[in-house]
């Protein structure tokens, strides 16, 4: 009876051999090991989607970049070819109007060449004026002088 204490007994409180309980707890092992199989199965197949759609965002977003980069490039291309046309317009401007200037300069006189030029030219004016105002003064005289004589 003693015995009895230490034999192992199913649910239903019947007595149970080793063998039994040994086979019953492989089997119930072994099952929990299947539905942990499952279960990293599953995992891993969910795993595996969503590599695969983070490599397709990934994609998308590498594909995306690049489009973006080369849009920059196309625009900066764009930007300095305009930018160059301008300068070389401007540049042309510029030198036609140092080639005007320079032609402008060609038809000018210097300062010293206008002075040693006008300034004779001045005098010889205020001279003929001034010769001019003695032959009136003298005309004057001189037809006066004579409308007395005549007129008396």
């Amino acid at each position: 009876m003693g015995d009895d204490m230490h034999q192992p007994r199913d649910e239903n409180g019947q007595f149970v051999s080793i063998t039994k309980l040994f086979e019953r707890e492989r089997v119930e092992h072994q099952e929990a090991h299947n539905r942990e199989l499952v279960v990293a199965k599953e995992t891993a197949q969910r795993m595996e989607r969503e590599v695969e759609e983070t490599a397709k965002r990934l994609e998308v977003t590498v594909k995306t970049a690049l489009e973006g980069h080369e849009r920059v490039h196309t625009v900066e291309k764009e930007y300095r070819k305009d930018t160059e046309d301008k300068m070389d317009k401007r540049l042309q401007s510029m030198n036609e109007f140092r080639g005007a200037l320079s032609d402008l300069s060609k038809n000018m006189v210097s300062r010293e060449l206008f002075d040693a030029t006008v300034t004779p030219l001045q005098e010889f004016r205020s001279r003929a004026i001034g010769f001019g105002a003695l032959v009136a003064l003298l005309s004057g005289a001189i037809g006066a002088s004579i409308a007395r004589a005549i007129g008396g």
